[in-house]
């Protein structure tokens, strides 16, 4: 059974270190199995993501990932400002504290595990 917001929020968290997710598996509610490529590049990455996270949480962090993808404000896993910065960034855009909050939280937690032939190898996440 698939979950189109969790999709999108793969696919938009994947974005902010140039990927393209091809989501192959979604029999489970939970877990997705994909495929990730770069532009430019011949390698792939095997992916699984856990979603932990109801469709409220996956839209702010839809909404947070293009935020800071639409200000350049991450370079590959790292965010290049301050969470002070951020949070100061998101509040002069009219984000309620509570979606602030929400949204980092979500953001610096948000996991998507790498395989290499079917062994874990690392995980893409962010990072200040």
């Amino acid at each position: 059974m698939e979950n189109n917001i969790a999709k999108q929020a793969i696919e938009v968290f994947l974005r902010l270190f140039s990927a393209k997710v091809e989501i192959e598996d979604t029999s489970s509610v939970y877990i997705y199995y994909g495929v990730c490529s770069w532009e430019d590049d011949e390698d792939t990455q095997d992916i699984k993501w856990i979603n932990i996270y109801n469709d409220e949480a996956l839209l702010i962090l839809k909404k947070i990932c293009l935020f800071v993808s639409d200000n350049n404000l991450n370079h590959n896993d790292k965010i290049v400002v301050s969470e002070e910065i951020l949070r100061n960034k998101l509040s002069n855009h009219k984000w309620s504290d509570y979606e602030i909050d929400i949204g980092l939280e979500i953001l610096m937690s948000f996991d998507v595990l790498m395989y290499d032939d079917g062994e874990y190898a690392d995980c893409f996440l962010l990072h200040f």
